[in-house]
């Protein structure tokens, strides 16, 4: 089987949110993998070499006879076929790493290619760097409904007695600051026999 695998990295502010992007054909043009995924904090130049090591990684489950690797990023691809000097010391791990990886594939090319004739691998980047961010904005909605549901439950709260005199004596010990009310000092601790009851 012959891969052809295409990546990008993208990144919001170089640095910034960064994803990478990596698509894998076999010699017919079939689809065999899309990779998007979300990489942390990261330079263009970084994400760049960090799709082409997780495109080499998957090839390696692939019993291929050549690979033919394509990047939009046309000083990546000169840095690692030798035509430019690695000069970032950020980068030159993941140049290392390139070049291990290759003793372990069979025949490797590298091939610039225009950002046009790389669209799929510029939009699994992308999607890698908006599935991360909007798990972000679930877990702040998670957090937001939680707060919601647990304020209607204090409201509700009935208090036996045994809990009403542990509250009462925390917040006698906590008012020493001045800054802490009786309201907000009684709510919080609800607030954690509340939650303690919902990990049980």
């Amino acid at each position: 089987m012959k891969l052809k695998i295409y990546t990008d990295g993208a990144s919001r502010g170089n640095p910034g949110p960064a994803g990478i992007g990596v698509l894998i054909k076999d010699g017919l043009d079939n689809i065999k993998e899309e990779i998007a995924d979300y990489i942390g904090e990261a330079t263009n130049n970084e994400a760049e070499y960090q799709a082409i090591i997780a495109g080499l990684k998957k090839a390696r489950d692939f019993n291929a006879e050549s690979i033919n690797l394509f990047s939009d990023s046309q000083l990546v691809v000169k840095q690692i076929s030798g035509e430019y000097r690695v000069r970032s010391e950020k980068l030159r791990p993941y140049y290392l790493e390139i070049k291990e990886l290759i003793k372990e594939l069979p025949d490797c090319s590298f091939q610039h290619i225009s950002r046009d004739n790389n669209q799929k691998a510029d939009e699994l980047a992308n999607l890698g760097i908006d599935q991360f961010q909007q798990k972000k904005v679930d877990s702040i909605e998670d957090v937001e409904r939680l707060i919601t549901e647990l304020d209607e439950e204090v409201e509700n709260f009935e208090e036996s007695a045994d809990i009403e005199s542990i509250i009462n004596h925390i917040c006698n010990k906590l008012k020493e600051d001045e800054n802490n009310s009786n309201d907000r000092l009684r709510s919080g601790i609800i607030y954690g026999l509340l939650l303690a009851d919902r990990i049980n």
